[in-house]
């Protein structure tokens, strides 16, 4: 799923992520990623997806990416956000999709989640 890609690189341009991925939201299989995206183990992405239906998931465990770790600060059915000492995390389901941004460090939180919910609400519209 190659296409894919071009939206990973519409997401980056904007300068406010450390990197980001696009997950299928049933299974987690990573259908595009930026180079230095965290190797996302297969348990990983299967709690990334099962977040959404279950917030206190989340809550409870915190969110991991990789070997990366955040405490949750948001969660519900369309979006889970985390924080770190040293950045955090937006997640964010569409229909098919989970779109997972690592926020850079030193950018405002606020900004990567417009850029990220922006995507998601852009995919939904086209059905994905």
């Amino acid at each position: 799923m190659s296409g894919w890609q071009q939206y990973v690189d519409n997401l980056m341009k904007w300068g406010v992520l450390a990197s980001a991925a696009l997950l299928d939201n049933t299974n987690g299989v990573v259908w595009a990623q930026t180079a230095d995206f965290p190797v996302v183990r297969p348990h990983e992405a299967a709690t990334l997806a099962r977040n959404f239906s279950n917030p206190s998931i989340p809550q409870d465990n915190g969110i991991g990416v990789g070997e990366q770790r955040f405490v949750c600060i948001k969660a519900d059915e369309r979006s889970v956000y985390g924080k770190s000492t040293n950045g955090g995390v937006i997640t964010v389901k569409t229909k098919r999709a989970i779109i997972v941004g690592i926020v850079a460090s030193g950018k405002p939180p606020g900004s990567v989640a417009k850029v990220v919910e922006d995507m998601a609400d852009y995919l939904i519209s086209l059905g994905y």
